[in-house]
């Protein structure tokens, strides 16, 4: 999976994203208090999720969240 992650507005924002785990014992953070500027965006590395996993993206007003993966075996 990735996440972009843009700002359209022009005031400065923070995103999160994090993992709601089943396999795992904690979530694991990916972002976390994330700066994006003003007319700004940013990707996230690619990283790996089981099946059941969910990915959470939150982050001020304004912020526009996209959230792309391929499966892989």
């Amino acid at each position: 999976m990735e996440v972009i992650i843009t700002n359209p507005t022009g005031a400065d924002g923070e995103a999160y994203v994090y993992i709601n785990s089943f396999s795992l014992s904690d979530n694991p953070l990916i972002v976390h208090k994330l700066p994006i500027p003003s007319y700004n965006s940013y990707q996230t590395p690619r990283f790996a999720i089981d099946t059941l996993d969910e990915i959470y993206v939150a982050g001020t007003i304004g912020l526009v969240f996209y959230a792309q993966g391929i499966e892989q075996v």
